[in-house]
């Protein structure tokens, strides 16, 4: 541990564990020991901000990684108050929860937003590989 930086497990909060990625996150082998609290939605319903921040102050995480989302492209187009609250409100949500304890979050995307060619910053132009 002492090699990577580490004294202690690393406290981390998986969000949408239940999905793929969010399922392959769990089964990563860690170079550090890794403490994953991964709720499943009858745990913690993202659609109540109350609910995420009595989870997050009673927690103690490291560090948050969300891959929860509306994921099914072609639905949200008609699904659009759905896709909103999953894909805009609950980030944004969560990044006001996490950012008043100094919590670091990891938000998940896809192709669909950026090309994948190197990590994408808040700041980053979108890039979607479907654009030519």
């Amino acid at each position: 541990m002492a090699k990577w930086g580490v004294t202690k497990p690393v406290r981390l909060l998986l969000i949408g564990s239940g999905g793929q990625v969010g399922g392959e996150i769990l089964r990563l082998g860690w170079p550090v020991p890794v403490d994953i609290v991964a709720p499943v939605r009858a745990q913690l319903d993202i659609a109540h901000p109350m609910q995420v921040t009595a989870l997050l102050k009673e927690g103690m995480f490291d560090v948050a990684i969300n891959c929860a989302a509306y994921t099914v492209v072609d639905k949200a187009e008609t699904d659009v108050e759905a896709a909103w609250r999953l894909n805009a409100v609950w980030p944004a949500v969560l990044a006001s929860e996490t950012g008043w304890l100094g919590i670091p979050i990891v938000r998940v995307s896809t192709d669909y937003v950026f090309d994948g060619s190197k990590p994408g910053l808040e700041s980053d132009p979108i890039r979607p590989l479907s654009l030519p």
